[in-house]
């Protein structure tokens, strides 16, 4: 924590304003930190958190942000293609005391029990198109690569696992849905496609004010320099369990499908590979993370994590409970009710969609795009 009288410590969050950046604000300023969060639209300052409107991808607007305020940690939430994160890593590296990049815990292949020494799919993966692709999990670890050979060792690389919040906008995902798709056909009483081999993997769902929690003390601490971290919990559980726990709060129907009829939904994406990696490398293997490393540099423990069998239905019901208007993509529920075979009356698209996304609603349900 900030020592008290002296001038507090500042930390820069680069596109931190989902679920987890939301946490880790009031986590940062709770140990007495001030925190200055780029956002590409306005927000409201207040107290100890400052908002700098702009995209952080904006050479232009973040040489401002870096040149006019001294850091003394960055965490990095944005999403660079490799180049532009060659060419920025020596501004950030050298604007702060600590950048924090986070990576995903989605680089690493199929592996019994993952921790920071686990074979990653870069390097591991039999499909060498993948593996020279720009998928989001071959990014990640090829900018793990660029930062571990910069210079200076003034940075820490976080994986987070898969999240859930019941804050902001809400994240529940189910196998590769987040909520504006699974959660948005549960409340209309459409079905949502799965995979039934999916349903029986293990995934590692960690509560998203955990994670920021993790980083907020791995920041504070020095020995954390220039190492890596899987940030989750060590609880695991089957997808048909966490779909039980959804279902504490709201009947979820759902269609068996086929993997290969599930992926189809994808659309152009599966074009590339003639497979969704997400779903092959990810959804359908058992993902149990070894939080040990983590717990070790932060002095938690699980019993300090959420329960998941308790908080993911408890957020769940909260983010319920402000009558949320989920975002969707017409023409991808269009898809699902393809391979659902159900589908929405016209009507019901029109209220929905209005008259040009119903048009690619129905241009997805009839396999149009």
């Amino acid at each position: 924590p900030c020592v008290e009288g002296a001038y507090p410590m500042r930390a820069l969050l680069l596109g931190g304003t989902g679920a987890m950046g939301g946490y880790l604000q009031k986590g940062l300023v709770s140990l007495g930190w001030e925190v200055f969060v780029t956002s590409r639209s306005a927000r409201r300052s207040e107290g100890a958190i400052t908002y700098l409107q702009g995209n952080a991808k904006d050479p232009s607007f973040l040489d401002v942000v870096l040149k006019d305020s001294s850091y003394d940690a960055i965490v990095d939430f944005m999403t660079w293609t490799p180049d532009a994160f060659r060419r920025i890593l020596p501004s950030l590296l050298g604007s702060t005391g600590r950048y924090v990049f986070l990576s995903s815990y989605r680089v690493f292949a199929d592996f019994p029990v993952i921790n920071e020494s686990s074979p990653r799919l870069l390097e591991s993966c039999p499909d060498k198109k993948y593996r020279s692709g720009g998928e989001y999990a071959i990014i990640k670890a090829l900018e793990e690569d660029v930062l571990r050979g910069s210079p200076t060792n003034n940075w820490t690389i976080i994986r987070p696992a898969i999240t859930f919040s019941g804050g902001g906008v809400g994240r529940f995902q189910l196998g590769t849905y987040e909520c504006g798709l699974w959660l948005w056909r549960a409340m209309r009483g459409l079905p949502v496609p799965v995979v039934p081999e999916m349903m029986k993997k293990q995934c590692a769902l960690t509560w998203a004010k955990d994670v920021a929690w993790m980083i907020a003390l791995l920041i504070q601490n020095p020995d954390a320099a220039g190492e890596d971290f899987n940030a989750a919990t060590s609880q695991h559980q089957a997808w048909a369990d966490v779909l039980d726990l959804y279902r504490l709060v709201l009947p979820v129907e759902t269609r068996e499908v086929t993997l290969e009829l599930y992926e189809s939904h994808c659309g152009p994406a599966l074009k590339e590979y003639g497979y969704i990696p997400q779903v092959r490398y990810d959804r359908m293997v058992d993902r149990v993370l070894d939080n040990a490393k983590v717990l070790a540099y932060t002095g938690l423990c699980d019993g300090d994590l959420a329960d998941v069998r308790d908080a993911l239905p408890r957020e769940l019901s909260s983010f319920l409970a402000r009558n949320p208007r989920l975002s969707t993509a017409p023409a991808v529920q269009g898809r699902l009710d393809r391979i659902a075979r159900s589908s929405l009356r016209t009507r019901d698209a029109l209220n929905e969609f209005g008259i040009v996304g119903s048009a690619k609603y129905f241009a997805g349900k009839f396999g149009l795009v």
